[in-house]
């Protein structure tokens, strides 16, 4: 959940989370994950290993984050929001 900002023109790494077993919260290592943009403005992309490249146009987008691990699947989305320079 929550909301990742980057400047248009710019650009963020995604740092993926997760609450294991005993409550604590954890970062998970990008490049073990899968990344999916949808709805994002034109120009706006993600990479295999998790970094957001805006373009120049501003708006939102989804971003699903997929973590396979010991035969389990684990996702999640947040909004990808593109603001002014």
């Amino acid at each position: 959940g929550g909301v990742i900002t980057v400047p248009a023109s710019g650009s963020a790494q995604v740092q993926p989370k997760a609450v294991v077993a005993n409550g604590q919260l954890v970062n998970l290592d990008p490049s073990k994950c899968t990344y999916e943009l949808t709805g994002a403005p034109s120009g706006t992309a993600v990479s295999s290993s998790g970094v957001i490249t805006a373009g120049t146009a501003t708006g939102d987008g989804k971003l699903t984050v997929t973590l396979e691990d010991g035969g389990e699947t684990f996702t999640d989305q947040c909004t990808v929001s593109v603001t002014g320079e």
